[in-house]
């Protein structure tokens, strides 16, 4: 969450402004219940017309002060989530520039596209929950508790009960959830990475007739997403109907305590059943947007992995010498990064200016991998790779290393 934050940081002016708006939005709503209260018990209990339609106009107007404020704050959340997406994007793309081949080869290129797209997606959708709801939640329910207690002082230990019970399912529900989103992001990861194979060797699946073995491949990872897509949610379905469930016989207990009501005082009691709807209400959106919350904060450690990933060190000199062209292998040995074998072991050979040596070898025998440690687009792991009789990797290297 420390990166979220440090994006949203960057934009508070419009954020507090949000917030304003929302807390505007979140008073209206609250008040309203105590206004149609007044209006049963002063207005419709004493036959009071009057009092009937001035606090009807009241209620008017609060609920279209709290409407504009809502579009306020709808226009500001989607303005703040957008930009800051396009940011992530951005600078996980610059950072990605950045890296070398070896970094790519350890991140992977099909988990970076999905941490461009699907992971900065979550994030961006957190963002506007937190600017729309989150912050309103929290409001409308303490403010609907305290109301309620004044209104009922009776209700002050069901209520009491109630949040105790709701605050120990949200914090079972992040518990439980966060491990199977990172699963479910990690299984994206996956199908992305047979797509973007199937893709880009197209033509020698289709000329080797290969399009079942690969159907297989993809079925198998769209089934892993499916099994870890529905693991998540099945595990958070669990929460909320039993976060509904407190609620709701909160509700009940609420109306059976209340059974004996003065009638004279019957609006004190709809307007504490409203509020009790409103905590319903209230901690529905808290357990959504913790859902929510999850899956973003999964996705964000998986955005932080590229942008605090370290650039393999390439020592470059500060003068560019004119290269003869001699190449020379000394017990090389290289692997790719989360690969268990070695591409290349204990390779040697020389290659004096001017001269041509074939390398010939299987598919995956390593000649590619071999080439693209002459201009250090990998480094060794083992070794020496002498251009000209100078270490390329050495500190004191003049060579310029691309």
């Amino acid at each position: 969450m420390k990166l979220i934050l440090r994006y949203l940081r960057r934009h508070m002016g419009i954020f507090l402004c949000s917030m304003l708006f929302l807390t505007l939005e979140a008073v209206s709503d609250l008040l309203q219940p105590t206004f149609m209260a007044y209006i049963v018990d002063e207005g419709v209990g004493r036959t009071s017309m009057e009092t009937i339609a001035h606090y009807g106009l009241v209620m008017l107007l609060i609920a279209g002060a709290g409407a504009g404020a809502a579009v306020m704050r709808n226009i500001l959340s989607v303005r703040t989530s957008q930009t800051i997406g396009k940011e992530l994007r951005r600078d996980m793309y610059g950072k990605v520039q950045r890296l070398s081949l070896e970094n790519i080869d350890r991140l992977q290129p099909a988990s970076i596209v999905t941490r461009i797209t699907n992971d900065v997606t979550q994030v961006q959708e957190f963002v506007n929950g937190i600017m729309r709801i989150m912050a309103k939640a929290p409001i409308t329910c303490v403010g609907a508790i305290v109301l309620i207690i004044l209104e009922t002082p009776r209700q002050a230990p069901v209520m009491a009960v109630i949040l105790v019970i709701a605050s120990v399912l949200i914090y079972a529900n992040m518990r439980v959830g966060y491990p199977r989103f990172g699963r479910v992001q990690a299984q994206l990861d996956r199908l992305n990475r047979v797509t973007r194979e199937f893709l880009s060797s197209i033509r020698v699946v289709k000329a080797f007739r290969a399009e079942e073995e690969e159907t297989g491949k993809f079925e198998k990872a769209s089934s892993g997403l499916a099994v870890a897509g529905t693991q998540a949610l099945r595990a958070m379905a669990v929460f909320s109907p039993l976060i509904n469930l407190t609620v709701n016989f909160g509700i009940v207990m609420l109306l059976w305590i209340s059974r004996d009501q003065n009638v004279a005082e019957i609006g004190r009691l709809m307007a504490s059943v409203n509020y009790m709807t409103q905590v319903l209400f209230a901690v529905g959106m808290i357990a959504n947007v913790i859902n929510t919350a999850v899956r973003a904060a999964a996705s964000a450690e998986r955005i932080r992995e590229v942008l605090e990933e370290e650039p393999a060190q390439k020592m470059q000199g500060t003068e560019t010498p004119v290269l003869q062209g001699g190449i020379a292998f000394e017990d090389v040995s290289f692997a790719y990064a989360g690969s268990p074998r070695e591409a290349l072991k204990e390779i040697s050979f020389r290659a004096a200016p001017g001269e041509t040596i074939g390398i010939i070898g299987p598919t995956g025998s390593g000649k590619s991998t071999l080439v693209h440690l002459v201009p250090r687009l990998y480094d060794a792991t083992q070794g020496r790779i002498l251009l000209d009789g100078t270490d390329g990797c050495s500190s004191k290297s003049r060579v310029f290393t691309g």
